[in-house]
């Protein structure tokens, strides 16, 4: 785990949470010399972040995490002593924040049904920047298992409770795909070929990927990094769930091998023994069925 406090402006030491006091050694520069361009954007944001009393300023990621390459972005967070002076506080940074590069656009994460999170693009030295801040009261705050605190005058960070690992409910997991996957037939099956596209995006997205995280040993977090943190046979079953095109067989193609790479993920990850997949087996046989009865 990467924690550490570090002055607000970048690299020019860090805060011993205990002591308060500056120590000599650099935390965040060595994090982010990949990419300079974000290291200035960095800086920047740090620089014009309004910094009252009894706030944290926090950052998260692939810069957290020491992996930065040329195109990560920063995620920063805003966590708020006074859970009253949020909405004040959001307002004031959301504005700061436009003195950061040619601003591009900035939109709240309603899309990803996160209110208090707000992301910006900006054009900084001909390179565009993506940068993320979430808002949150201290009390609220869960802390991520990477997480840096850039900003923390009052102390705050080792008062806050550590996120719980995200874990998955196998048996709720079946009974979606059993019914998802025959619905998404049926979209197939009309014609309604975009929309079954989407369906079965959301099969893979909320039922598979989680168990083969699972089942791997790493941290669910849906598709980031999968490429690194799934074998490769894994990622070749993966990989045949998606149709090589929007079409009525390409897309049967992929369903069917969604629904049985399913039913061998949920054995392994039950360790139930074959009965427990009677269900996925009868939607199975079903589909066979309709589609023989369609194509003669």
């Amino acid at each position: 785990m990467v924690v550490a406090v570090v002055e607000a402006i970048l690299g020019r030491g860090k805060l011993d949470s205990e002591s308060g006091k500056m120590m000599d050694h650099e935390v965040i520069r060595p994090l982010v010399s990949r990419n300079p361009v974000l290291a200035s954007a960095l800086e920047r944001i740090l620089q014009v972040l309004p910094q009252p009393p009894g706030i944290c300023i926090a950052i998260s990621g692939s810069i957290a995490r020491g992996q930065v390459d040329r195109y990560s972005d920063i995620d920063l967070w805003y966590i708020v002593r006074d859970r009253n002076a949020l909405d004040e506080r959001r307002a004031q940074v959301v504005a700061a924040l436009q003195r950061v590069g040619d601003p591009i656009t900035t939109f709240p994460a309603t899309h990803l049904g996160i209110e208090n999170l707000v992301i910006f693009f900006t054009v900084f030295e001909e390179q565009v920047v993506k940068f993320d801040v979430e808002f949150v009261s201290a009390s609220d705050f869960r802390r991520p298992k990477e997480l840096i605190a850039l900003h923390d005058p009052a102390q705050m960070f080792e008062t806050f409770l550590e996120r719980p690992d995200s874990k998955v409910d196998v048996d709720l997991a079946k009974r979606r795909a059993m019914g998802w996957i025959w619905y998404t037939y049926t979209k197939i099956a009309r014609g309604e070929l975009m929309e079954a596209s989407d369906a079965l995006d959301a099969i893979r997205k909320l039922t598979v990927v989680p168990l083969q995280l699972h089942l791997a040993g790493v941290p669910i977090e849906g598709y980031r990094r999968i490429e690194s943190r799934l074998e490769p046979s894994a990622l070749n079953a993966l990989r045949k769930t998606y149709a090589s095109k929007i079409t009525e067989d390409a897309l049967v193609d992929a369903l069917l091998h969604t629904a049985q790479l399913f039913r061998n993920l949920y054995v392994a990850a039950s360790r139930s023994d074959q009965a427990s997949v009677n269900g996925i087996d009868r939607v199975l046989e079903a589909i066979r069925h309709d589609r023989a009865l369609r194509t003669g």
